[in-house]
């Protein structure tokens, strides 16, 4: 009962930010800290409309989220556009991982 009322609470602050932007950022974080990977895969063309596939935070987060699910290569397909030196490393370590979830799949099930 707490998550539950937790989350209609947080849902209904996320609802009075007026800046879009700042809004999915929000959204985004709630989905991924209640690890619902399909739903954050499913904001792809929000963050592409409001352009905040231009951030490597939030390219890197839905990468993570399309692994999660095992959409493999959307994951990849987002990591190549990573820039920034502190997620570099990162998507590198998802790629590593990607990989060896295609050559061992019931390592990542």
């Amino acid at each position: 009962v707490g998550i539950f009322l937790s989350r209609r609470v947080t849902k209904r602050m996320n609802a009075l930010v007026d800046d879009r932007p700042a809004q999915m950022r929000q959204r985004l974080a709630i989905l991924m800290d209640a690890q619902r990977y399909e739903e954050v895969a499913a904001l792809e063309p929000r963050f592409e409309r409001l352009q905040l596939l231009d951030e490597d935070p939030y390219v890197y987060s839905l990468a993570y989220a399309y692994y999660r699910i095992g959409a493999y290569d959307d994951a990849e397909r987002l990591l190549l556009d990573v820039q920034s030196p502190e997620y570099f490393e990162d998507a590198m370590v998802l790629r590593g991982s990607i990989q060896n979830c295609r050559e061992k799949p019931w390592w990542c099930e």
